[in-house]
């Protein structure tokens, strides 16, 4: 799942909050983990994995389902109120398109070489960009796309990610934070921590932190927001399910 996209609420899923309010990189959502397991693997089919999650900023609370669709290729599918998140992605984590729908928007992105192309429609409106950028990934859905890094020595990673709030794009860094157990709905998770926020000057302004299991990655928090505005932070915490 922003904010997941939202980097706060699109962050993690897909960076849709603006610098006061922001990832939702819902920057992203997106989310599980894990390998292909070997009867997927002999048959073929894509394996399919669905997650809930619920994303809070002062009173309001939003839930959040996600689904992530496991083939030669990754696409999740985010659902946060009336915003829906489409992401195909190679298991790189690199984005190959994305597709954004919410009420006064219908944007859909991808990539050709070092140029994003983003058109759709805004405010029904035609919208079309092209926006010139470098040699670094882009990164949609960071509950998904920061998997490969978080298992990699890399202390660092530079990436493009587009911003749901205005469909510009933002060139971030996420870093390696060490290890911590966690506790969730009463559930305690052992857990990695990966810190983004914006390359260079800005890099003070906003940060958000995400939390994946330690042993199968499945993106279990994110916690970020204005670290000058003194505005509330938004959370999302996974919502754990009777099986788990």
């Amino acid at each position: 799942m922003s904010a997941v996209e939202h980097l706060p609420s699109a962050h993690i899923w897909n960076w849709h909050v603006p610098w006061t309010a922001w990832v939702s990189l819902w920057v992203a959502v997106c989310i599980g983990a894990g390998s292909l397991s070997s009867a997927a693997a002999e048959t073929g089919r894509p394996v399919i994995e669905r997650r809930s999650y619920l994303e809070t900023t002062g009173s309001q609370v939003v839930p959040i389902e996600y689904e992530i669709e496991r083939g030669d290729q990754i696409v999740i599918r985010v659902q946060r109120d009336e915003e829906n998140f489409y992401n195909r992605c190679e298991p790189s984590g690199a984005t190959i398109e994305w597709h954004y729908r919410g009420k006064a928007a219908d944007v859909r992105a991808h990539r050709e070489g070092r140029t994003l192309v983003v058109q759709g429609h805004r405010h029904d409106k035609p919208f079309q960009k092209r926006h010139r950028i470098d040699e670094a990934p882009w990164f949609q859905p960071l509950s998904y796309a920061l998997q490969p890094f978080l298992r990699s020595v890399q202390p660092t990673v530079y990436f493009w990610l587009i911003r749901a709030d205005n469909f510009e794009p933002i060139k971030l860094k996420a870093e390696h934070s060490g290890t911590a157990e966690i506790l969730i709905d009463g559930r305690r998770y052992s857990s990695s921590r990966i810190d983004v926020s914006p390359g260079g000057p800005l890099s003070f302004v906003w940060r958000g932190r995400y939390w994946f299991g330690e042993s199968d990655a499945v993106f279990l928090q994110y916690v970020g927001g204005q670290l000058l505005s003194g505005a509330s932070d938004t959370v999302i915490r996974i919502r754990p399910v009777a099986d788990d």
